[in-house]
C-alpha cells in the first residue's frame, strides 16, 4: 500500500486550502487507484487515523481557473450524484479534492468486465445520470465531454458524476486548443454539433447520455470508426441503427429504442432533454424520483449480489457470456453497421 501523508489545515505554508467543511487533519493511504489519464487521477484513500474511505481526485493546476472549482462545489451541494468534496486544497501544483463517495470503479470499467448489462440496470444507472445533468443544468452548466469513465460506482452500486470537469476550469482562451487536443479520446460520444463546432447548448450532454445508454445495453457505441473523419462524418450524417442480436439473447425493448433515437436526433431542436425522466423507458416500481435521491431505491433485482454486505459483490450479467467474442469493429462488420 503506497503511503502519503498530507496535513490539511495545518502550518505548513505549503498547503493551500481552497475549500474545508471543518477543520481536518488528514493522513491518508492510497488504498486503490481507481481511473488515470493525463489530466487527472483518482484514487480510493483510507484516512490512517479514523480508517474511513474517501474519494481523492488530483489534477495539476498550472492553467486551472481556482475560483471556479468552488464556485462549482457551492452550485451542486445536494446531489447525491454529483461528486461533493470535503476538502480541496492545493501542494506541490497539484490540486487534490477529497470526497466521501467511495467509489470501487467507473461505468467504463464495468462495461468492460461485463460487456454489455440488462435494461434493468442500464436504466438505473442513466437515470441517476439525467437527473445529475438536470441539476447541472439548472445551475447553468453544460457538461460537454461525460463519457462513461467519467461515471463512478459505488459499493452500494449508485453512481456519481465527476462533475470538476477539467476543461470548464480553464481559462476561456485555452479551453478551444484543450477540447480540439483531446476530441479522439471523447469523440465516440461527441454530438454533432459539438464536431461542427457550432455553438453547444445543454443538448450536447444529452447527446452524451444517448451513447450511453446504447453502449450499456449493446456493449458498441451507436457509431463507429477507427479513422477520426469517417467517424465525424458517421456522427453527423449515418442514421442511427440497431442490430440485431437474437442468437446471442440481445434484445432491445421499443421503449428503449424510441428513447435513444429521441436523444440521438441530430437536430438540436428535437432532441429529448430534461424531461427525459419522464419517458415511459423510466417507468418501474423499483423507484421514485424521491426514493432515487435519498438513495433508497429496491436494488433487489437489478444489482444482485453474492457474500456479506461487507465482502458483497454484484453478480455478473447472465447474458454477458453470450456476447460475441470479436472486435468492436468485427461486430460493427458483421451486423452491417459501418
Amino acid at each position: 500500500m503506497l503511503s502519503v501523508g498530507y496535513t490539511i489545515a495545518c502550518e505548513d505554508k505549503s498547503v493551500t486550502v481552497l475549500y474545508s467543511k471543518g477543520e481536518m487533519k488528514f493522513v491518508f493511504d492510497i488504498v486503490n487507484v481507481v481511473s488515470k489519464n493525463e489530466e487527472e487521477m483518482n484514487y480510493l484513500v483510507k484516512s490512517e487515523e479514523t480508517k474511513e474511505l474517501f474519494h481523492m481526485k488530483t489534477m495539476e493546476c498550472n492553467e486551472i481557473c481556482i475560483e471556479s472549482i468552488v464556485n462549482e462545489i457551492d452550485k451542486n451541494k445536494g446531489n447525491p450524484f454529483l461528486m461533493q468534496p470535503e476538502v480541496v486544497f492545493i501542494y506541490s501544483g497539484i490540486v487534490y479534492l477529497l470526497s466521501r463517495f467511495k467509489i470501487t470503479k467507473t461505468l467504463a470499467q464495468l462495461l468492460t468486465e461485463q460487456k454489455i448489462l440488462n435494461e434493468r440496470r442500464a436504466r438505473f444507472y442513466t437515470y441517476q445520470i439525467a437527473i445529475a445533468l438536470n441539476t447541472l443544468h439548472s445551475n447553468g452548466i453544460i457538461y460537454n465531454g461525460l463519457t462513461t469513465k467519467e461515471v463512478f460506482i459505488d459499493k452500494e452500486g449508485y453512481i456519481c458524476l465527476d462533475d470538476i470537469n477539467i476543461c470548464r476550469l480553464l481559462p476561456a482562451g485555452k479551453k478551444k486548443s484543450y477540447i480540439n487536443s483531446k476530441i479522439n479520446s471523447k469523440m465516440l460520444y461527441s454530438s454533432p454539433e459539438d464536431l461542427l463546432r457550432k455553438n453547444i447548448t445543454y443538448a450536447v450532454d444529452w447527446w452524451s447520455l444517448g451513447v450511453i445508454l446504447y453502449e450499456l445495453l449493446l456493449g458498441i457505441p451507436p457509431f463507429y470508426s477507427e479513422e477520426r473523419k469517417d467517424l465525424e462524418q458517421k456522427i453527423c450524417c449515418q442514421s442511427l441503427k440497431f442490430p440485431l442480436m437474437i442468437n446471442y439473447h440481445i434484445l432491445i425493448s421499443d421503449a428503449a429504442r424510441d428513447i435513444i433515437s429521441r436523444l440521438l436526433a441530430k437536430a438540436v431542436q428535437v432532441r429529448l432533454g430534461k424531461d427525459v425522466i419522464e419517458h415511459e423507458f423510466f417507468y418501474t416500481k423499483e423507484w421514485t424520483k424521491e426514493t432515487m435521491l435519498k438513495r433508497q431505491a429496491d436494488l433487489t433485482y437489478i444489482l444482485p449480489k453474492q457474500g456479506s454486505s461487507e465482502e458483497s459483490v454484484f453478480v455478473s450479467e447472465p447474458i454477458a457470456s453470450l456476447y460475441p467474442k470479436m472486435t468492436r469493429n468485427e461486430i460493427y462488420k458483421k451486423f452491417q453497421l459501418l
